[in-house]
């Protein structure tokens, strides 16, 4: 080496007194397998072209283009691309996070107008990008969203929004989405961008635990907590009206041999099936629930006499009498039932469920498969 300018002496971290009478190659730290390549790039050249080299020892990528001056000498010229090498590198990386990105991604112009889309939002919206380029954001918007859209543009535009909305694929189907829109500049102008995620997994999980917390996961009927609701409900509204209800408490005769002689999959399909047959002989204001294991609640709205709360006992009796058949098992139902009335025996939920409970357990003492009302005047 003969001499070097002071940007190479910066960038190369040399002065000239360094270089001159070296080898370029020994002053930049190559090992032998860098050195031979890097000879092998420039002598193919033959004094003219270009190459880039990456030079590991200093991290840095350079053009080279060597100029053959004389026989002896050769002026190189370097060109530092390692910043955009980096940047080039950045956009290829970009490039594949947005189309295997699994969230769908779109670029909005300010206007609503989609300028990309990734993989993801074709296969979700069953357009090609094309097709999608031709269509506003608002396009994809079920119309039960639209009157939302201005506001949140407005967020997206302040701060950044993120809400739920309903979208549409191109066969008219919907589903639901939580979309994350920003606002941002680029070299082109004002952009929004759009991260949409959908959410109907979620919305399933998040309605089944929203049915779970109210029904009974075995029976499909009220829990015991949901239950307790609707009778404080009921007592609000029949003080209100001044009307009468009662509340009917049973559970299934013997249920405990049921389950030790035939099984506990046997016995599921029982309580599943008690709670189908009653249901179905109430009318569409009463309600049933189950309190746990094999014990049943009923509120009967809107009585006048204990006749209507004998005749819907009559009811249960008659659907449950019915034979059921179960793997082969051939099985005969009974309950033990006791009901409690309000105002007559009390203007309290819990005290309501007391009597009944009492009842009921009357109704055993004295042999199972029957009801008792209950009295004040019974010792119990």
């Amino acid at each position: 080496m003969v001499d070097l300018n002071n940007q190479a002496a910066r960038v190369f971290g040399r002065s000239r007194e360094d270089v001159i009478g070296r080898d370029i190659c020994e002053i930049l730290a190559m090992d032998r397998v860098r050195r031979e390549s890097f000879r092998e790039r420039l002598e193919s050249l033959d004094g003219s072209g270009i190459f880039d080299f990456h030079f590991e020892e200093m991290g840095r990528r350079f053009l080279i283009r060597p100029l053959r001056v004389s026989t002896e000498d050769i002026i190189l010229f370097f060109v530092e691309i390692t910043y955009r090498q980096k940047a080039e590198d950045a956009v290829r990386i970009h490039e594949v996070l947005f189309d295997k990105a699994q969230d769908i991604i779109l670029f909005v112009d300010m206007s609503g107008q989609i300028v990309n889309a990734n993989e993801k939002a074709c296969e979700s919206y069953g357009y090609t990008k094309d097709e999608l380029r031709l269509l506003g954001i608002e396009d994809i918007r079920h119309p039960s969203a639209q009157a939302f859209f201005q506001e949140q543009m407005g967020q997206a535009d302040e701060d950044g929004v993120v809400f739920e909305s309903i979208h549409v694929r191109s066969d008219g189907t919907v589903f639901p989405v939580e979309v994350s829109a920003k606002s941002t500049e680029t070299e082109r102008g004002k952009i929004r961008i759009h991260i949409i995620r959908n959410i109907t997994e979620r919305r399933e999980h998040e309605e089944k635990i929203a049915w779970l917390a109210r029904y009974d996961g075995l029976t499909g009927i009220l829990n015991r907590r949901s239950f307790i609701a609707e009778l404080d409900e009921e007592m609000k509204r029949a003080q209100r009206k001044m009307s009468k209800f009662a509340v009917l408490l049973f559970d299934i005769d013997r249920f405990k041999l049921i389950n030790d002689s035939h099984g506990h999959a046997t016995g599921d399909y029982i309580l599943a099936l008690v709670a189908k047959r009653v249901k179905a002989v109430l009318r569409e204001n009463d309600q049933v629930g189950r309190l746990g294991g094999d014990e049943f609640v009923v509120l009967q709205t809107d009585i006048q006499t204990e006749g209507d709360v004998v005749a819907l006992v009559e009811r249960i009796f008659a659907a449950l009498s019915q034979p059921v058949s179960y793997e082969g098992a051939k099985l005969v139902l009974s309950i033990s039932l006791g009901a409690s009335l309000f105002p007559d025996h009390a203007t309290d939920t819990a005290e309501l469920m007391h009597y009944a409970d009492q009842a009921m357990y009357h109704t055993k003492r004295n042999g199972p498969n029957g009801y008792s009302l209950y009295r004040p005047d019974v010792t119990y």
